[in-house]
């Protein structure tokens, strides 16, 4: 494992709670590392996600199949971003959703076990989970209310600001449903965009 990719997940650890040298030893040891293939899966529905990812390099979406069998993309991950179906980490439940690999992707992840002994351990891990909880909350709460009460040109112009690369590195009908639109439509927004 490099230690330069050790250090990248915990600067992103330092910057939401202050883990300490000592605190960090006791979790780099429960580090594991693996590279996911393009279209293999991170996590699939009807088995538990008992492991959260780090994304060192690569893309990842979540998405799930609804009642008519459409595939639903609901949220993209790339570097340096978590990655886990957290309902099912935190219940024990089975999954619902998808995790899938959009690119050839290498990650650093730990499994539940891990993060429920350092809860116990330390005040700056609970302060880490807490704030995970909270972003993860805000997060799901900001994805209904786009769908709800935005338009489909406002929730473009959302994600090109958010993630200006991921038109480069995602397929045009991943993007339209994560939109909640057809890629025609998304085609369509994009040509008056760029004609203004």
């Amino acid at each position: 494992m490099q230690q330069l990719d050790l250090l990248t997940l915990k600067n992103v650890i330092r910057n939401i709670s202050p883990i300490s040298e000592n605190e960090w030893d006791s979790f780099e040891n429960n580090i594991h590392e693996k590279t996911i293939l393009k279209n293999d899966f991170f996590a699939k529905p009807e088995t538990i996600s008992d492991s959260i990812g780090f994304v060192l390099k690569g893309a990842f979406r979540t998405f799930y199949l609804d009642n008519n069998g459409a595939d639903i993309t609901t949220h993209f991950q790339l570097e340096n971003m978590f990655v886990v179906d957290y309902q099912s980490f935190i219940t024990s439940e089975k999954s619902v959703f998808q995790i899938e690999a959009l690119e050839n992707s290498h990650i650093l992840y730990f499994n539940k076990k891990t993060v429920e002994s350092l809860f116990q351990q330390s005040h700056n891990w609970e302060k880490f989970g807490r704030i995970i909880a909270e972003q993860v909350f805000i997060l799901y709460t900001k994805r209904f209310q786009s769908l709800l009460f935005q338009t489909a040109e406002e929730r473009y112009l959302h994600l090109l600001k958010e993630f200006p690369e991921i038109f480069q590195r995602v397929p045009q009908y991943l993007i339209a449903s994560y939109l909640g639109i057809k890629p025609q439509s998304l085609s369509r927004i994009r040509k008056q965009l760029s004609q203004h």
